[in-house]
């Protein structure tokens, strides 16, 4: 071939080679072998909830033999449905032109269930992915379910659409209720808080000047000789004055503290 002809058809081989490489590789999944005490419908639900999981991702282009039985032959139709080697696997998958394939069995020792895949390269027979998993005391529900996981892992690629991440639960009380209720909490809490910060500030004041006057007066008891007070008869009466009026106000400050307490336990136990 002259160079002109070369340097001519090179940008399309180029093109022809980043369409190849941009395509999705496509993975043929051959039905999962029973074993052991594993009964053949549950090996066919596996496979296909294997390829409806594998299916979803997006590097990928993937189909059972299943679905793809009409391009073979009769004969071909007879290998697939008891293929249960790579090699004869692998001469299928030459025959529908897949790029690699997914071959694979499940099989019950004692209460455990095993599922053992491997992904090989159509090419050149190489394994791209060999998995077994385990689960002990396993049903076929339990197994049905970890094939999405499964096939991610077997796949090594992220799913076509991934879901949204829920929002995360909120902690507060609140969350779901209608925004009536919620704001009746907030008031009710609101109202609580203003309500108790007089009498909570009046209790420590009391406190305060009760504690100032009650020791005064016990100062005067114990140095009074001789009829003679230690004290003056004002500072007596001022003290006397001071811790009756601390009585009350302690009375009221109680009494005043009362209803906002009780709102604030209503913004927690409100239905």
């Amino acid at each position: 071939m002259s160079p002109v002809v070369v340097l001519a058809l090179t940008p399309v081989m180029l093109a022809l080679n980043a369409g190849a490489a941009s395509r999705p590789a496509s993975v043929l999944i051959f039905p999962l072998e029973a074993r052991g005490n594993v009964t053949p419908d549950l090996a066919e639900q596996l496979t296909g909830a294997l390829a409806i999981a594998a299916s979803r991702h997006a590097d990928f282009t993937v189909q059972a033999v299943s679905e793809v039985s009409a391009a073979l032959t009769l004969e071909q139709q007879r290998q697939a449905a008891g293929c249960s080697t790579e090699s004869c696997a692998l001469e299928i998958a030459g025959a529908l032109a897949a790029d690699q394939i997914v071959v694979g069995n499940v099989g019950r020792v004692g209460d455990s269930y095993v599922v053992t895949l491997s992904r090989v390269r159509s090419r050149d027979a190489h394994a791209l992915k060999r998995i077994q998993r385990e689960f002990p005391h396993g049903t076929p529900e339990e197994l049905l379910r970890a094939m999405p996981g499964i096939a991610e892992e077997l796949l090594g690629s992220s799913p076509v659409t991934t879901p949204p991440p829920s929002a995360a639960p909120r902690s507060d009380e609140s969350a779901g209720e209608p925004g009536w209720k919620t704001g009746a909490r907030g008031t009710l809490r609101g109202l609580g808080v203003l309500g108790v910060a007089p009498p909570i500030l009046g209790l420590v004041t009391s406190a305060a000047l009760g504690t100032a006057a009650v020791g005064l007066l016990a100062y005067d008891l114990v140095n009074t000789r001789n009829g003679v007070h230690a004290v003056t008869q004002t500072q007596a009466f001022v003290a006397n004055v001071v811790v009756a009026s601390v009585v009350l106000g302690l009375g009221l400050a109680v009494v005043l503290i009362v209803p906002p307490v009780v709102l604030m336990v209503l913004s927690w136990v409100l239905p």
